[in-house]
C-alpha cells in the first residue's frame, strides 16, 4: 500500500507574515469603505434634517391658507426634531391633533406647554396665561385670525 508525505506544517512565522501582508490592502479596503458609509449617512441625515424643514415650512403656509381650519383641517406640523405630536414620541405622550381652531382652544395649559417647548420656544419665553400660550402655538402652526371666545 502507497503510503501518502506528510503534509508539512507551515512556519507560524511565515504563516502570520504572510497572513499580514495579504491582509493588509483589505483591511484599509475595509475602513475605507466604512469611512464612505459614513460619510454617506452623514449627507443622507443632513438631507433628512432639509427636508423636515421644508415640511415644516410648507405645512405651516398650507394651514395659513386654511383659515381658522373650520372648513379644511389644518395639516400637522412636524416639530424640529421631525415628529408629528399626535404620535408619542421621546418622553411625551401623544398630543391632541390640531384640525383647526377650535382644537387649539381646547388644549389644557400642560398641552399647549409641552407642544411650545417641542416646537423649541424655551420654558422661560412661553406666556404666563393659557390663552397667550394658545395663541403664541396658532401663531406656530399657521393658524391666521386665532382669537379665544370671550
Amino acid at each position: 500500500m502507497d503510503s501518502f508525505p506528510e503534509n508539512p506544517s507551515p512556519d507560524p512565522a511565515a504563516l502570520a507574515h504572510i497572513l499580514k501582508t495579504k491582509q493588509a490592502p483589505l483591511a484599509t479596503g475595509i475602513a475605507e469603505l466604512l469611512a464612505g458609509q459614513q460619510s454617506i449617512f452623514n449627507t443622507l441625515v443632513g438631507m433628512q434634517k432639509q427636508l423636515a424643514q421644508v415640511d415644516r415650512r410648507s405645512a405651516c403656509t398650507i394651514n395659513q391658507t386654511r383659515g381658522s381650519g373650520i372648513g379644511k383641517p389644518y395639516d400637522e406640523l412636524r416639530f424640529p426634531d421631525n415628529t408629528l405630536p399626535s404620535q408619542p414620541g421621546q418622553g411625551r405622550a401623544p398630543l391632541p391633533m390640531l384640525n383647526n381652531m377650535l382644537d387649539i382652544r381646547a388644549l389644557s395649559g400642560e398641552d399647549v406647554t409641552t407642544y411650545l417647548t417641542n416646537h423649541g420656544i424655551l420654558r422661560e419665553n412661553i406666556p404666563h396665561l393659557v390663552t397667550d400660550r394658545r395663541k403664541k402655538l396658532a401663531e406656530i402652526i399657521g393658524c391666521i385670525g386665532y382669537y379665544e371666545e370671550m
